[in-house]
């Protein structure tokens, strides 16, 4: 016999070997499941009898342990969390909402996802935050993994749960996230909404005041917005006991834009010394310096009145180090200005 003739396998004599293998490996390392077949079994495709065990079809209902994905494996999960033809949105691991396909732009979420894996992002601002008063001290920590040490994650869907702990936080956050995704129930679960409950619990005996905040952008028209004028709007609007951010937009006239109002100052360094500012280390000084003072080799700092503060003053060198840290002040505007200058390190600074 040629070895051609002595390594041929026709289809038949595939098959009864591959069911041997199967049946090894069933038997010796997997629980059976279905079975057994018979040759005659797939004539079709697919066996119009499963011959499934009864005892593993009760295993798929029955109650099991939950897992929970925490460090490096909260970057790459991405729960659906919206309701069905609404567009897409996703629950991140570290409890963010990413995704936002919800403004009529094609984004591919193929199988290629699972091999790449995308990075969570957002075309719009969302989010929340806690903030924490204990022992006389105020912290604030968003909601996300740059705020606290131990994240964990539970995808059980359509819920998403998200358990917030950090040793040097008082109390720990739970989200529990969803849609209102009910079975057989089509209305209800076509709804545009995503449902996010926090908990918060003290950990600890002594009192801590603890609040929740959240924040969301007007993506009306987010991209629409580009080919048309727009004025976008907020409202708040309270009924009963809930509140909500009303966002909208309605149609500008070209050069069309809200009369510029006089700019708010909260503080300046037009003083000899940092009254009304907490100062750390030696970077700066004992006070903002004069512009008739600043070194030469420093050339033009482009000041915005007489004084500046000067990491680099003549009491300071290239390894000096320090914080400037300033009294509690009231946003009353959408931004702040802040006028910084650096080295003239290219790509660096």
């Amino acid at each position: 016999m040629s070895a051609p003739e002595k390594f041929a396998l026709n289809r038949r004599s595939f098959l009864k070997t591959s069911a041997f293998v199967a049946a090894g490996l069933t038997f010796t390392r997997l629980p059976i499941m279905a079975g057994p077949f018979t040759r005659e079994d797939f004539d079709k495709l697919v066996p119009a009898d499963k011959k499934l065990s009864p005892e593993w079809v009760k295993s798929l209902t029955a109650r099991g342990e939950h897992t929970v994905y925490r460090g490096a494996e909260l970057k790459t999960i991405g729960m659906p969390i919206g309701g069905i033809a609404c567009g897409q949105l996703y629950l991140g691991g570290d409890g963010k909402l990413w995704h936002w396909d919800i403004f009529n732009q094609h984004i591919g979420t193929g199988d290629g996802h699972y091999a790449k894996p995308p990075k969570p992002s957002s075309p719009l601002e969302q989010g929340f935050a806690l903030r924490v008063t204990h022992g006389g001290k105020t912290q604030v920590r968003p909601l996300d993994r740059t705020g606290w040490q131990d994240i964990s994650f539970i995808g059980e869907y359509p819920i998403g749960f998200v358990e917030y702990r950090d040793a040097d936080v008082p109390v720990t956050v739970s989200l529990e996230a969803f849609s209102p995704f009910t079975p057989l129930k089509v209305d209800d679960s076509s709804l545009p909404a995503t449902v996010m409950r926090f908990t918060v619990k003290n950990t600890g005996t002594e009192k801590v005041e603890a609040e929740l905040g959240g924040w969301l952008e007007n993506a009306v028209g987010l991209r629409s917005g580009a080919t048309r004028e727009l004025l976008r709007q907020n409202r708040i609007v309270a009924r009963g006991h809930a509140i909500a951010l009303e966002c909208s937009a309605a149609p500008g006239r070209a050069g069309q834009s809200a009369p510029a109002r006089a700019d708010i100052t909260f503080d300046d360094f037009e003083r000899d010394n940092y009254e009304g500012w907490t100062v750390e280390g030696t970077a700066f000084g004992s006070g903002p310096i004069e512009k008739s003072k600043v070194p030469a080799y420093q050339g033009d700092l482009a000041m915005h009145g007489l004084h500046a503060v000067n990491s680099h003053a003549s009491a300071a060198t290239d390894g000096a180090t320090g914080k400037l840290t300033s009294k509690p002040f009231t946003v009353e505007r959408h931004f702040i200005n802040f006028l910084v200058g650096g080295g003239a390190q290219k790509d660096v600074t």
